[in-house]
């Protein structure tokens, strides 16, 4: 809904009901809703995962993300209307990018990685 600790506290929550189990950390930008205390203890008690945060102007520390912010924009380029856009579209990119075999991963793609490591959790 916004960038208030508390929303960004609420989506992850729910990220975390469903895949908790695969996931190893999370690593933030430097935003004002990762910086309480408050939020930083309750994310790495409640789920014991390291929350790591990148360095100003280092995107390289968040390469994944940036990544998927460039395999967006080859579907989503820069200026598109984003209040245009349909589910089907959204979905039709999202699966197209989840198919593509990665390097890092072996030349596997997204999807069996996460299926594979949601069956064995």
């Amino acid at each position: 809904k916004s960038k208030s600790s508390d929303d960004v506290k609420t989506a992850i929550d729910t990220f975390m009901s469903r895949f908790e189990n695969v996931c190893d950390s999370i690593t933030c930008d430097r935003g004002t809703e990762f910086t309480s205390s408050l939020f930083i203890y309750s994310i790495e008690d409640t789920y014991g995962k390291k929350l790591y945060y990148a360095d100003p102007q280092s995107p390289g520390q968040r390469g994944t993300n940036e990544r998927m912010n460039r395999e967006l924009r080859r579907v989503f380029p820069a200026g598109y209307d984003f209040t245009k856009i349909t589910q089907r579209k959204l979905q039709n990119a999202i699966q197209d990018i989840n198919e593509r075999p990665r390097n890092v991963l072996r030349f596997k793609t997204p999807e069996k990685v996460f299926t594979k490591r949601i069956m064995a959790a």
